[in-house]
């Protein structure tokens, strides 16, 4: 079955798999939103391909933009259905919904962020940091 506590689980073996392979690279949604420039290089260094430019880097990332993945996703430069929105009329339904850290918040009823709060508080290892 599918569910929080079962995502939890996913996520706490691979913080037992850093500790036995410490070169296994964390990278999380928070992090690439506050300072996805530096991140982005960061993964290119752990790649092998720390000789990539700053301002290639910085290309990719303006092109990777919340902003420029939703105004393709709205004109269908996608050709895969996959990747369009099912009403795009709907802004609910496309991937690119809100570019938001938290936005889960705006769609769950306080019993269920409590929940989830004390979920992740009672059984996410503190590898993550949340």
């Amino acid at each position: 079955a599918i569910g929080p506590a079962n995502h939890l689980h996913y996520l706490n073996v691979w913080a037992r798999a850093k500790e036995a392979l410490p070169e296994v690279r964390f990278l999380s949604y928070e992090a690439l939103h506050a300072d996805t420039l530096a991140e982005l290089a960061g993964v290119l260094r752990y790649a092998g391909a720390a000789d990539i430019p700053g301002d290639v880097i910085a290309s990719a990332v303006e092109y990777g933009s919340f902003d420029n993945m939703r105004q393709m996703e709205a004109g269908g430069t996608f050709k895969s259905g996959m990747l369009r929105p099912a009403d795009a009329s709907d802004t609910t339904t496309y991937k690119t919904r809100s570019g938001k850290v938290g936005g889960y918040t705006e769609h769950l009823s306080d019993e269920d962020i409590a929940y989830l709060d004390d979920l992740i508080t009672e059984r996410l290892d503190p590898v993550y940091s949340y």
